[in-house]
């Protein structure tokens, strides 16, 4: 009985680590399996797959390319973002890869105050796993990295995927800096050596291009403006309280831009219900207001 007990859960890891790639190393350590996601890691990346899908060039850091420093940051390391992102400015390193956690909090009023500085020093890099990370886009990461299944920037268990080619699309009406570069789903997981490896094969693919630029960051909590264009996620704390996120997209002179894209955690929300939400949110500030995820997430897809 164990040897098939054994067998049934060597044979339904893979499986894992397709449905839910962005667990991170810790949690699957605590679920016995950071071995087995360290192999799996370097087996995956050992054969990076890519394709840039978007591309306005990259900037000149003064950095030659055969001579990038990578640091990949993990969510729930136990350290703190602040304490992260000071050890990374104080190393000789020069390419920064985030997950979900501290790219949100650079949408902070902490976390922003260092996307200036960071960016003298580096390139920054984002996994961009679904809607949750609509407001990177006006924070204007160096490269955006998408983890693809059937079409769609797509998580494990955030029911918020959104299409790739939106992603395009918002990209090019903002004539964004932002590269994107998109990865098969199963051939991406939350750990450092798969992460490190697809981003150097990936920063060997690109062309420096573009002198470097200052630039001045403006967020509010999980949104962002860029040129004309404001991205907000809704998240359960927006969806139930839609006059906060009024606030900030009036403190980001909503009133002075073109449009806003949103896009929600349908876990808090149905998608019929949107409708009015938006309706609501479009009156208030007289600018046009898209919502551009789906309701999808991994699982979603398989049958699709």
């Amino acid at each position: 009985m164990f040897k098939k007990l054994a067998v049934i859960l060597v044979l339904l890891l893979p499986l894992g680590f397709f449905l839910f790639p962005d667990r991170t190393q810790k949690e699957w350590s605590a679920a016995g399996g950071n071995n087995m996601l360290s192999i799996v890691g370097s087996l995956l990346s050992s054969h990076a797959r890519f394709n840039i899908v978007y591309n306005p060039g990259l900037r000149d850091i003064g950095v030659q390319q055969e001579k990038l420093r990578i640091r990949t940051i993990l969510p729930h390391t136990g350290r703190s973002y602040q304490t992260e992102m000071d050890d990374f400015l104080q190393s000789d390193d020069n390419v920064l890869i985030e997950c979900s956690g501290m790219d949100t909090w650079h949408t902070s009023a902490s976390g922003s105050s260092y996307l200036t500085v960071l960016r003298k020093q580096a390139y920054r890099v984002v996994v961009f796993d679904g809607g949750h990370h609509l407001s990177t886009l006006g924070m204007a990461p160096d490269i955006v990295i998408v983890p693809t299944y059937k079409g769609y920037a797509v998580h494990g268990y955030m029911r918020d995927g959104i299409q790739v080619k939106t992603l395009v699309q918002l990209l090019q009406v903002s004539e964004s800096p932002i590269i994107l570069v998109t990865v098969p789903r199963w051939r991406l997981v939350k750990q450092e050596t798969c992460l490190t490896t697809f981003c150097a094969a990936i920063l060997i693919g690109l062309k420096v291009n573009k002198p470097h630029k200052e630039w001045v960051f403006q967020t509010r909590p999980r949104i962002s403006r860029w040129n004309n264009n404001i991205y907000a996620y809704v998240n359960k704390q927006l969806i139930q309280d839609r006059d906060l996120l009024l606030r900030y997209c009036n403190e980001l002179k909503v009133n002075k831009t073109d449009r806003m894209y949103v896009a929600f955690d349908y876990r808090f929300i149905k998608q019929k219900d949107t409708l009015a939400y938006i309706e609501w949110f479009q009156q208030e500030i007289g600018v046009p207001v898209r919502c551009v995820n789906d309701p999808v997430k991994v699982a979603d897809l398989i049958l699709r």
